[in-house]
């Protein structure tokens, strides 16, 4: 009928730490397939304002059909650059979700871009599909150091979660050991 979305827990952490509430203004800026927007909506229950954004045009294109399919009433869903949706939100965004894939180089301009989007005090909780240390312990090391006004939070680590390991990258932020990692053999 369409009206569930099957994710592993993995996949879920992300929203789950980013914390939506009713009657916030979210931005998932790397939403395609939908799963994660589905999943925030579902937090936000039907209150305040998603928006789901994907650069690549067939894959907004699917975003839409599963948003759609979802039955998510608040959301917006947009086929834009980081850089031009923050052109147009500064400091708009309660929370933003960054689940970004590709290399290093791209990740730092989405998250500078969100940087820009979230109002003050907001959450940016940022993810990977990689175990690659230059994206994730190198990213958010880097992302700390352009933005001074940002700082790791420490949250709850569920059974199997790892912390992230300072002394895999060349200049470690301060509290990189608040990061999470999550690898197959340590998760059920």
């Amino acid at each position: 009928a369409g009206v569930y979305y099957i994710q592993e827990p993995s996949a879920m952490a992300p929203a789950e730490y980013l914390m939506a509430e009713p009657g916030e203004c979210i931005l998932d800026l790397c939403a395609a397939p939908g799963g994660k927007s589905s999943q925030i909506a579902c937090s936000m229950q039907g209150e305040g304002l998603i928006v789901c954004n994907e650069i690549h045009p067939a894959r907004a294109k699917i975003l839409s059909e599963n948003i759609e399919r979802m039955g998510v009433c608040n959301a917006l869903v947009t086929n834009e650059t980081p850089q031009k949706l923050s052109d147009n939100f500064r400091e708009y965004f309660d929370r933003i979700l960054v689940d970004a894939e590709n290399c290093a180089a791209r990740q730092a301009e989405i998250l500078d871009c969100a940087a820009e989007m979230l109002k003050p005090g907001g959450r940016l909780v940022y993810s990977t599909c990689t175990f690659a240390p230059t994206e994730n312990e190198g990213s958010i090391s880097r992302f700390l150091e352009r933005h001074p006004e940002f700082s790791i939070l420490p949250v709850e680590k569920k059974d199997g979660m790892m912390p992230g390991v300072p002394a895999w990258t060349e200049h470690p932020a301060d509290g990189l050991e608040h990061t999470i990692r999550l690898w197959p053999h340590h998760l059920k």
